[in-house]
Order: structure tokens, then C-alpha cells, then sequence
């Protein structure tokens, strides 16, 4: 079947979803999967020669590459049945930001081990009461001398279990101006005052999710990301890398259930020939397969464009929309073809299915995207 990678840098990027399927077998995956244990194992092996810090500078122990070079790898990685959200939450969001914005000293403690994969390090923003609005947030992080100190709950803190540190967004007044600012503090995750406890998911993913309670949790003014109630100014970039790396976990699943679909429709025989002959059975998978090599185009297109402008959101809104809806159709695609087969253990095709499904509604909603793209590709009235 066509491949999608890209040439030179990138398709070696691309290659290292090889290079973990040669050293994981799948009953490893099937086992974290199983038992949720985020995949300790996997992850160290990714930071081999700092490749976690892909978008880290080399100065920090990263490879001082961009957003190109983390999707393919991220699309990669899918497509060989990794699908890891960390590389989304950790890899793309929270070591770039701290080598943008952390204090040198910050810099020089944590990231070299975290590019190496020797620590981890997530994020967390969601809160229940807030949803996509940003403005919303209840959690407050307040600033004495030397420390800062934060109350509130974070909910869907991806691997939050096997992280040493999350990187926390929190309110803040902000001195120079009438009102609330953000601000961008880093919680070692024995801090006294954090509470960590599962949240009620069901999601055939290895990475939990957890809900985070903060009762005044006490950290260092150090671990503040920039500036405090300047918290935006961090986060500038985030939503087009969230946005790519979505878009290249969509494709990379996409690709992972229609190769396990083709080869299905040429094994399995009915009536004397491979129900792959029947076009009933053709014709979907062929549809799947054209949406998702334009959804490649989309996510190369915007990777590039966030590499050259952090703030080219729509861009990114298009691949995201177009990948996480490509990316859902080839694995219901495959998931038809495949039957109750699709449904096994041995088939593998139904947990990505539903992590395909949920890329259509977290960590970012099509319909956020969509109503980027209607104010800000066709000029129309703001919805919201």
C-alpha cells in the first residue's frame, strides 16, 4: 500500500514508527493498553539521542528542529500502532515552552533528561467548568515572594500517574492591569497540596487520565514559564502544534486500520474469491485511502506553515479537521471490513477506532476548528 512520508529529514522522522516496531512487539501495546501503564519503555527508547527534544535547541540536549519533523514522527509512530498523546501534551506543548520561556536554571535541571525521555513532563489546562474557553478557568496561582501557590482542579490530565512534573495554567491578577492574566507554573507532582485521583474514562488508550486537585500546592517563583499573568505569551504556539500533532495521530491511525483492512479483504474468502474483489468492500477502503493521503497534504502544509508563523491557526484548523475526519473513516472503514474480527484483540482495529473518534472531540472539538476557519478563512461573523 502507498506510503505518505516524506522525503530526507522528515521521512527519517517518519521512520522511526518502524524503528519502535521492530524493538515492541504488539502484545507489548495490547498490554499497556490493557492494564493502562503509560509505555515507560517505548518512551526511553523515543529520547534516544534527545529525540523527545526534537524542538528543543541542541544547546538543552534537543535536535533544534521543528513541527514538520515531530508530526512525521507522531504520524509514524500511529502508524505502526503507537498512537502516544503524550507526544501531543509533552513533546509538542510543554518542553517547547519551557525552552522558550523557563528560567535558565529551570532549563539546565530538567530538559536534557526530559529529551532523552528520562522524566516526563504533562500538561494540564482543562478544567470542567471552562471547556474550550480559556477565559473561563478557575484555577489560581497566587504570587507571594520566592513562591507561587495554587488552588483549583484540573480534569483529563493525560499520564498525569507517570509524569515528575505538570505544567499547570493558572489565573493570576495581574498588577499592571485591571483584571486577570494567566500564568504558567510548573508542579512537581510530590508537591505537597496535590492530589492526583483517576478520572472515570474508558478510553483503550495506555495513557490515564487523571483529575488534579490543588489545595494550596506551594512551588518555587523558579518553576514559574515566564512571566507570571504574562501566561499567553508562553502559550502562543500551542495551538497550532496541538492542532498539527492531532492531525498527524489522525492520519498515523488512519493508515494503521486501513492497512489492516486491505489485508484483511485479500485473506478472508467468500464464495470461492477474497472479499476484496467485491466493490462493496473496495470502494470504502478506496475512499478512506484518498482521504487520507489530502489530509497528509493539509497536515504537511500546516506543519511547515506553524514551523514559519506559530500563529497560523486556521491553517492548522484545516488539517485538523481534515485528518481527524479522514483518520475516523478509514478506521470505521476497516472496522466494516473486518467484522467481529475488528472487535479482538488479535484484530486491534476497535481501540483505534474509538482514539480516532475521540480526536474529533478532544483535545481540541471540530467545531472549535470549524468556526476558526468561518471567521478567519471566510471572513464570516464571529459565532461566539
Amino acid at each position: 500500500m502507498a506510503t505518505f512520508d516524506g522525503p530526507g529529514e522528515q521521512g527519517d522522522w517518519y521512520g522511526v514508527g518502524a524503528e519502535m516496531a521492530s524493538r515492541f512487539d504488539r502484545s507489548y501495546w495490547v498490554e499497556a493498553v490493557e492494564n493502562r501503564r503509560f509505555p515507560a519503555e517505548v518512551w526511553r527508547a523515543l529520547g534516544a539521542g534527545g529525540r523527545l527534544g526534537v524542538m528543543v535547541p541542541p544547546e538543552h540536549g534537543g535536535r533544534g528542529l521543528g513541527l514538520a519533523e515531530l508530526a512525521a514522527m507522531t504520524e509514524g509512530l500511529a502508524a505502526e500502532g503507537f498512537p502516544i498523546l503524550s507526544l501531543i501534551t509533552s513533546t509538542g506543548l510543554a518542553l517547547p515552552a519551557i525552552a522558550r520561556a523557563g528560567r535558565p536554571a529551570l532549563r539546565d535541571e530538567l530538559l536534557p533528561s526530559l529529551c532523552r525521555g528520562e522524566g516526563l513532563v504533562v500538561f494540564a489546562i482543562t478544567e470542567a467548568g471552562a471547556g474550550s474557553n480559556i477565559m473561563n478557568l478557575a484555577t489560581t496561582a497566587e504570587v507571594g515572594k520566592g513562591h507561587v501557590v495554587l488552588n483549583g482542579t484540573k480534569a483529563y490530565a493525560s499520564a498525569a500517574d507517570a509524569a515528575d512534573h505538570v505544567m499547570v495554567v493558572a489565573r493570576t491578577p495581574d498588577p499592571d492591569r485591571d483584571r486577570l492574566g494567566f500564568t504558567v507554573v510548573l508542579v512537581p507532582t510530590d508537591t505537597p497540596g496535590l492530589r492526583m485521583e483517576p478520572a472515570p474514562t474508558r478510553l483503550a488508550i495506555p495513557e490515564r487520565q487523571s483529575v488534579l486537585h490543588f489545595d494550596n500546592a506551594e512551588v518555587p517563583l523558579d518553576y514559574v514559564v515566564g512571566e507570571p499573568a504574562r501566561g499567553l505569551r508562553v502559550l502562543a504556539a500551542a495551538p497550532v502544534a496541538e492542532r498539527v500533532l492531532m492531525a498527524a495521530l489522525a492520519v498515523g491511525i488512519g493508515r494503521f486500520c486501513l492497512e489492516r483492512g486491505v489485508e484483511h479483504s485479500r485473506q478472508r474468502v467468500l464464495h470461492d474469491r477474497p472479499i476484496g474483489a467485491y466493490q462493496g468492500v473496495q470502494h470504502p477502503l478506496a475512499r478512506a485511502h484518498v482521504g487520507l493521503a489530502g489530509a497528509h497534504l493539509l497536515l504537511e502544509e500546516a506543519a511547515r506553515s506553524g514551523d514559519r508563523d506559530p500563529g497560523a491557526v486556521a491553517t492548522a484548523d484545516v488539517a485538523c479537521v481534515a485528518a481527524t475526519t479522514a483518520g475516523f473513516e478509514a478506521a470505521d472503514s476497516a472496522l466494516q471490513v473486518m467484522g467481529g474480527l475488528g472487535y479482538t484483540t488479535s484484530g486491534e482495529i476497535h481501540s483505534m477506532h474509538q482514539l480516532a473518534r475521540l480526536l474529533r472531540s478532544a483535545p481540541v472539538h471540530t467545531e472549535s476548528c470549524l468556526n476558526n476557519i468561518a471567521e478567519q478563512i471566510l471572513g464570516l461573523p464571529r459565532s461566539w
